[in-house]
């Protein structure tokens, strides 16, 4: 039979033991089992409520508890990955990662035409239209006379076909268009007007597709598309201008070329203004003069031809209104504008003109001389004076 201490000993040990296992640790922290004593879970570990746990939890793959006594773990964020379940290390620029990433491999290196310029990228960019990707790192434009479309790889960008160029000059273009009528690609990167004379369809690719202007057309300005024909009382001239025909001719012609075209009036006839077309007859009883106006009577220095003009009369010749004939002017006399005679000037009385410049001019020249001298005469007369005076003085 148990003695009377014994009974006594064993309630006292089941007391004891019952008390202490009711010890409750809080959220991160667990129960020393040696010491009964509550301590921080370590980094990596946590408790997520009160226990009396001998043991903290181990964080998930893809989370971290940085700290002692940790509650609960955070899952990495997007761009990182876990290590050691206490903290999160960026991906490297060029790759990204999905949130709660467990290793490094987790870590997926960008689809060509996309990149993560940083470390910790939490996901890939397409490269926009226009550029290309380098090292799934950074976005280039493409280069003048080339385009691309979004998410181009390096070496993507396309060139533009003949005929067309960069919507960007300076680079990064998101199309080509084509080289507008009247000028001309060059390099992919410009389209230049065609030169005046000249002209060219849409989508030319050099200088040599600017084709001259027909004769009797023109293009008056640079990057023309079409030539235009010059219309009758005019004539094409060095391609680029149309030229009127002068009062007194005509071209019924359109597109005529060179002054040639331009065909003087029959007697008779006039054409009053530049650029005629054709040539109207006097009315009867009225004269031509110079095929450019019809009169009622022949001005004086003209004469009456063939009944309907009126011709100028010949050098040293005059005439008055309506005459049918002109008249010599008498000797020693000269014709002026074919309307009078003028007594004519002698060569000897020009020279005997200029005799008499030359002498007065010499005259005066004289006259200046004299007084010059005469003022200087009387200075140096004053001044030996006073000089006599200071000597006279001393």
């Amino acid at each position: 039979m148990p003695s009377s201490l014994t009974l006594p000993l064993i309630f006292i040990l089941f007391l004891s033991h019952s008390v202490l296992s009711e010890v409750t640790c809080p959220a991160g922290q667990f129960l020393n089992s040696a010491t009964q004593v509550c301590e921080d879970c370590a980094p990596g570990t946590f408790t997520p409520e009160e226990s009396s746990v001998s043991e903290c939890q181990a964080c998930p793959e893809g989370s971290y508890a940085p700290n002692s006594g940790s509650s609960e773990c955070k899952l990495c964020s997007a761009g990182t990955f876990e290590v050691n379940r206490i903290k999160c290390t960026a991906c490297t620029a060029g790759t990204s990662s999905k949130t709660g990433s467990k290793s490094e491999a987790d870590c997926i290196k960008c689809s060509e035409g996309s990149i993560a310029p940083e470390n910790g990228s939490p996901e890939c960019t397409q490269c926009a239209a226009g550029t290309y990707e380098v090292e799934r790192m950074l976005c280039f434009d493409c280069d003048p006379g080339t385009y691309s479309k979004a998410g181009t790889p390096e070496n993507g960008c396309i060139q533009c076909q003949a005929g067309w160029i960069g919507n960007s000059f300076a680079g990064g273009s998101t199309e080509c268009i084509e080289c507008a009528a009247g000028t001309y690609e060059d390099g992919r990167r410009n389209c230049f007007p065609c030169i005046s004379g000249t002209y060219s369809k849409a989508g030319s690719t050099s200088k040599a597709d600017c084709i001259a202007c027909p004769a009797g057309s023109i293009a008056f300005m640079a990057g023309a598309s079409e030539c235009t024909t010059c219309i009758a009382g005019t004539y094409e001239e060095d391609r680029r201008y149309c030229r009127s025909c002068p009062a007194g001719s005509y071209s019924d012609k359109t597109g005529a070329s060179g002054s040639s075209a331009c065909v003087a009036c029959a007697a008779g006839s006039i054409a009053a203004n530049a650029g005629s077309s054709e040539c109207k007859k006097c009315e009867t009883g009225n004269f031509e003069v110079n095929a450019t106006a019809c009169v009622s009577q022949c001005p004086a220095g003209t004469f009456i031809a063939g009944s309907v003009q009126c011709l100028q009369c010949p050098s040293g010749t005059i005439s008055k209104a309506g005459s049918s004939e002109c008249k010599a002017c008498p000797a020693g006399t000269v014709a002026v504008n074919g309307t009078e005679c003028k007594a004519e000037k002698k060569d000897d009385d020009k020279g005997g003109n200029a005799i008499y410049y030359i002498l007065a001019i010499a005259i005066i020249a004289v006259i200046l001389f004299a007084v010059v001298y005469q003022r200087s005469k009387r200075r140096n007369g004053e001044e030996n004076e006073a000089n006599l005076n200071l000597v006279y003085q001393n």
